[in-house]
């Protein structure tokens, strides 16, 4: 199956609209059109259909994504070997990851890496640890950096993040050097990005804590400026608000909590080289 097609199909799926991937492709539609409809023919199936919002995928068009997706990823691990072997570093890499990390720890690894190897580049996806598994599952991602889970992929751990309380400044228990466990059900709650099975999601669950959630939001800094409002409590990764400032105090959990951020990969036996050569920075720069 010819890889070039199969690159056009993934990105027209992703942005939804043949003509939106023959304009950053640099096809004609009907060329993406005709991209599309020959591996249809190769394959006996229907992949994709039409609708007033574009494009989406068949049926039988979910179930083949995966492999259409294997086969590029296979086909750019290959290239990356035979530039190697020439003595380049060239590739892709597609990082997902926490939004945290992407704001404080991947910019500096990003910019020592690609001061080394210029030729490689790399995309990044910020989502929760349920859309990071699935991502990274689909073969969509590369890999991930993440809350370490019971998932059936290769793991390195990198660093123990702790989960810490935000507190307005004159709130109740502002003089206390930790907060107890137990109290947070007890406060007007603000939960940031529900129901992704996020780590304050899994400590809540495992702990048997149900907070009063008053209000969500689908952003950290949203929830961090409404307790700095006082509006409420919440409770989020420590390297969350590493770098923030504003009227809210950050307190240590009685007894503390935590989780172990890891880069996460389908298998470590089958990473590309410029994957495996960015893991090596990350290690040396983050452990």
């Amino acid at each position: 199956m010819d890889t070039i097609k199969c690159k056009a199909l993934i990105r027209a799926v992703e942005l939804g609209s043949l003509s939106a991937a023959s304009d950053e492709l640099g096809y004609t539609p009907s060329g993406i059109t005709r991209m599309v409809n020959s591996i249809e023919d190769e394959l006996g199936i229907k992949i994709i259909k039409r609708s007033s919002r574009g494009i989406e995928l068949t049926d039988d068009g979910e179930r083949v994504m995966k492999g259409i997706r294997e086969i590029v990823r296979w086909s750019d691990h290959v290239k990356q070997i035979s530039e190697n072997v020439k003595g380049l570093e060239t590739g892709s890499i597609k990082i997902g990851t926490y939004y945290s990390i992407s704001y404080n720890w991947l910019p500096k690894i990003i910019k020592k890496f690609t001061d080394d190897y210029p030729k490689i580049n790399i995309d990044i996806v910020e989502a929760g640890n349920n859309d990071l598994y699935n991502l990274l599952n689909e073969g969509k991602v590369d890999c991930c950096f993440m809350g370490k889970r019971e998932y059936d992929i290769d793991w390195i751990d990198i660093h123990r993040d702790d989960l810490v309380v935000w507190l307005p400044k004159n709130h109740k228990m502002a003089t206390l050097d930790k907060i107890p466990l137990d109290s947070l059900n007890e406060e007007a709650f603000i939960m940031s990005l529900p129901n992704k099975d996020n780590d304050v999601d899994r400590m809540f669950r495992i702990k048997g804590i149900s907070p009063d959630v008053k209000y969500t939001t689908q952003s950290d800094y949203s929830s961090f400026s409404m307790v700095a409002a006082g509006l409420g409590i919440s409770v989020n990764n420590s390297l969350t608000s590493e770098n923030w400032s504003g009227d809210v105090l950050i307190k240590k959990l009685d007894p503390e909590q935590y989780t172990m951020l890891c880069i996460a990969v389908k298998s470590f036996k089958e990473v590309s080289p410029a994957l495996k050569k960015f893991i090596e920075y990350v290690k040396e720069m983050m452990m």
